[in-house]
């Protein structure tokens, strides 16, 4: 399995359209926006789709709307590199496609907060949603 790097963001604030999006309690790890890309385009390919790109770019979910039962927590190791496994291979439900993300020291990040170490949606970097139907 090939290995990447990303850096750890509390709070992630994105401008679309000049409009600034966030939503509170979220962490992501922002990855290189070119580790996406090669995979998107094989995705495409195969399936006959195109893709719209994550509204954060290339990153993976680390928290997703979850309050910390350890808040004074928030924050910790923010900025710092992390490394991580992810398999090439993508999965989709039809509508999303995804690259499966395997990584301890991000899921002892949700437990140093309070959090269940397995989130809800397991670790994955998203390629992107289906355009149209």
């Amino acid at each position: 399995m090939p290995t990447a790097r990303g850096r750890l963001v509390y709070d992630p604030r994105v401008i679309v359209d000049g409009v600034e999006h966030f939503d509170p309690w979220w962490t992501v790890l922002e990855c290189a926006p070119s580790l996406l890309d090669p995979h998107r385009a094989v995705v495409e390919a195969r399936h006959g789709v195109r893709l719209t790109r994550p509204r954060w770019g290339a990153h993976l979910s680390v928290v997703s709307g979850e309050a910390p039962l350890v808040p004074e927590r928030w924050g910790w190791r923010r900025g710092e590199e992390i490394e991580f496994l992810y398999v090439e291979e993508a999965e989709t439900d039809g509508v999303f496609f995804w690259l499966r993300v395997l990584s301890e020291e991000l899921l002892d990040i949700r437990a140093a907060l309070g959090l269940v170490r397995q989130p809800r949606s397991p670790l994955h970097l998203t390629l992107g949603r289906r355009k149209g139907k």
